[in-house]
């Protein structure tokens, strides 16, 4: 039986990367979270579904029947507005924390940034665990929201297997956005 693995931003610069190369493995069955456009994936043998996590219904159908679910969808920090964030970061974060929960989906990844830890000012002390998160008002709107998100996906502890991957620069072949 194949491993059912949805994914959300799947879209994106990342996130269609990340399709591309899970589809090398015949064992995966992948579908996609599909907020404006399948640009990036047309073509590809994937089920993709039309939605948000700012929608609760459309995560309740993605969410359905997933082994895994990759968190990738955010919004553009060049762009978007504090409103923005908390709607699309944190609140989408939480509608994927309950729409998993109640579609048992066994594990969740949450692809974030490494601008949720506070400023390490002193640029020696690495970032762990134990490092603080960028949780209160004084930093950037963007590290704000996306360091709350990761908290709620760490504080889940015993109701669902939560991971956070807090990624540095991104770069490669077919980046077309600036952020």
């Amino acid at each position: 039986m194949k491993m059912k693995i949805g994914i959300t931003g799947a879209n994106g610069y990342i996130g269609s990367n990340l399709v591309k190369s899970l589809l090398i493995n015949s064992e995966y069955e992948i579908t996609a979270l599909i907020h404006k456009n399948d640009n990036n994936l047309s073509g590809l043998n994937i089920k993709t579904i039309s939605g948000s996590v700012t929608d609760k219904n459309s995560l309740d159908l993605f969410t359905k029947d997933q082994d895994i679910v990759i968190h990738l969808a955010s919004v553009q920090s060049t762009v978007a507005t504090e409103k923005d964030f908390e709607k699309v970061i944190y609140n989408g974060a939480q509608n994927i924390i309950e729409s998993s929960l109640k579609n048992r989906v066994k594990k969740i990844i949450n692809v974030s940034t490494i601008r949720s830890f506070t400023d390490n000012k002193d640029n020696i002390t690495p970032i762990n665990e134990e490092s603080s998160l960028a949780v209160n008002d004084k930093n950037m709107p963007f590290d704000k929201w996306s360091a709350k998100a990761d908290q709620l996906f760490l504080n889940q502890d015993e109701k669902i297997d939560c991971i956070c991957l807090n990624l540095g620069a991104v770069i490669g072949p077919e980046d077309n956005i600036v952020s």
